[in-house]
């Protein structure tokens, strides 16, 4: 059969054609690349700028976000080399998987991530125009991917996330104390504190996205005050912005009596359930409508500072008030947003009670506004109540103090801080305060990879490594990361958990195992039954240890297979 002779080559169609079809889904920023060094007539068609941006759009969709907000809000252009950003991107992207690869090996008998290890990783900020968004771009798409069948790459990929956006959080605090005081807006200072503390929910919500609501909030009150007095000079107002400071309260006081009735209308009150970390993040506030004293007062204070109402934050030792200068007069007045915005004079009862006498009522600074919320959040995680991940938000909150009071070296110093005012902290924290310790030389020299001691089974040992089990007496569900032959706990312990108790006593093999519940425990082989419907564990720690869960069981990754060889033949 003859070939047809009238058939066009692909390099002969004009370029808008080659154009739509390069810039067809099916093709990866990766194959446009490669298209481009296949001949010159490829190579010319895609100059097109409009072409690479499409592609970087499609690889990159939560860089593009930001990017494309990020231009908006600076009323700039997004005028590049498309060509050569998607270049930087490809090979950042390259790079850090690479990183990421490597990580179990180096890291699998340490729990956090070392600094030489970041510094490679922040070395890829300064690739192309928008390093910081590409990776975190990568790291986000593997992280809430559910798709995602790479356990040990994704439990290593939340750590570099979660160490990634501090560092960002960081900067961003340093940047924002850099401002001269008076621009230092609580309202920001407040998102920039609850960022900190959600490095997976907060990284898409803006300050502007935050802003926003708060102009909402006033445009309500502004609409219940037209409602209420029509003639009100404040109900057709552009709105003030918390980036210029007031220099004095703009009504009269009679003006200010019905803008205060009508934000204290809007529902915000104090959360009887006082010690939960919520309480202490604006955008979780925002949501509920109730809050603790310091963040409600950040709230009432953002939204009187737009209706023209200049308010002082005071920070006493027992409640937080805002201070109103009433004008043109002498006298002052303190408002307790946690009690729906109730107006207490100098020297009232109630006011004496919540401050008592002698404490000082004196106006404070957006730092020392911000280092009271970091010790709440402190205070929550030492009473250990729900709503707080004890090891992930306590360092957050001992990390936090660090950059707010000038210090940098982050788990050691930030602990040691808090313990030396909460000694009851300090058993608690005793063996994270060792482990920082050696994690700081580690730091210095960098990791060096493990070689893990090979475990011979012995007969005795009947289950294996990754098999999902069910405790016979508690009814918890599993999952087995190692096993010794006898228990190898202290005598102390020993008689603590009643073992001497059982058939075997401790002369039976033990196992270390992941718990559905979060926790690690130590478990007797009698106690311990197979799940005959093994189902998935959602512990934090589950891809330290395994690659993936096939079904029936959870597959040990490289490192933990090295140390457990036999276990395979199970």
């Amino acid at each position: 059969m003859e070939k047809p002779t009238n058939m066009m080559k692909l390099e002969l169609l004009p370029d808008d054609i080659l154009v739509n079809i390069f810039d067809n889904n099916c093709l990866s920023a990766k194959d446009l690349l490669s298209i481009t060094i296949v001949c010159h007539r490829f190579n010319d068609a895609c100059s097109y700028q409009g072409l690479w941006r499409s592609k970087f759009q499609d690889r990159w969709p939560w860089a593009w976000k930001k990017i494309h907000k990020g231009a908006k809000k600076k009323a700039v252009g997004l005028e590049k080399n498309w060509k050569n950003e998607v270049i930087a991107a490809l090979l950042i992207s390259n790079k850090l998987n690479k990183i990421l690869n490597s990580l179990s090996h180096e890291l699998y008998k340490y729990k956090n991530i070392t600094s030489p290890i970041l510094s490679g990783i922040f070395e890829l900020f300064d690739y192309g125009t928008w390093g910081p968004f590409i990776i975190l771009n990568e790291l986000r798409e593997i992280v809430f991917n559910e798709r995602e069948a790479d356990l040990t790459k994704h439990y290593y990929t939340r750590l570099v996330l979660y160490q990634v956006h501090q560092y960002l959080c960081q900067q961003e605090f340093r940047e924002f104390f850099h401002l001269p005081s008076q621009r230092q807006s609580l309202e920001k200072g407040a998102y920039f504190f609850a960022k900190w503390f959600q490095p997976k929910d907060f990284l898409d919500i803006e300050f502007c996205e935050i802003s926003k609501k708060f102009d909402d909030l006033s445009f309500e009150v502004q609409s219940d005050l037209k409602k209420k007095k029509p003639d009100h000079p404040a109900v057709s107002i552009e709105l003030f912005s918390t980036e210029e400071p007031l220099e004095s309260t703009k009504w009269s006081e009679e003006d200010c009596d019905y803008l205060f009735d009508c934000i204290n209308n809007h529902n915000f009150r104090g959360n009887e359930d006082y010690y939960v970390i919520h309480n202490s993040l604006l955008n979780k506030v925002l949501e509920s409508k109730m809050g603790i004293p310091v963040t409600l007062s950040i709230i009432y204070n953002s939204v009187c500072h737009r209706l023209g109402i200049l308010l002082h934050p005071v920070n006493c030792p027992s409640h937080f008030l805002l201070k109103w200068n009433v004008p043109k007069s002498e006298k002052v007045e303190y408002i307790d947003s946690y009690g729906k915005g109730q107006r207490m004079s100098e020297g009232s009862t109630r006011l004496n009670n919540l401050t008592s006498l002698n404490s000082a009522k004196c106006i404070c600074s957006t730092l020392e506004v911000l280092m009271r919320m970091a010790n709440n959040t402190l205070y929550v995680g030492q009473r250990n109540l729900h709503g707080f991940d004890l090891d992930t938000d306590m360092l957050s909150a001992a990390d936090c103090i660090c950059p707010l009071s000038s210090i940098w070296r982050r788990s050691l110093k930030g602990c040691k801080k808090v313990i030396d005012k909460n000694p009851t902290l300090k058993k608690r924290f005793e063996n994270l305060i060792k482990e920082s310790e050696v994690l700081l030389a580690i730091q210095q020299k960098g990791p060096k990879s493990i070689s893990c001691k090979r475990r011979s089974r012995p007969d005795g040992v009947n289950f294996a490594t990754g098999m999902v089990m069910r405790h016979k007496l508690y009814n918890y569900t599993c999952v087995i990361f190692g096993w010794d032959e006898t228990c190898q706990m202290p005598m102390e312990w020993i008689v603590r958990m009643n073992v001497l108790s059982l058939k075997h006593q401790n002369n039976q093999p033990f196992y270390n195992v992941l718990v559905s519940d979060g926790s690690h425990r130590y478990a007797a082989q009698e106690n311990l039954i197979i799940m005959e419907e093994p189902v998935l564990t959602t512990h934090s720690e589950i891809g330290r240890y395994f690659k993936t869960f096939n079904g029936t069981f959870y597959v040990p990754n490289e490192e933990l297979h090295s140390e457990y060889p036999d276990d395979e033949k199970n």
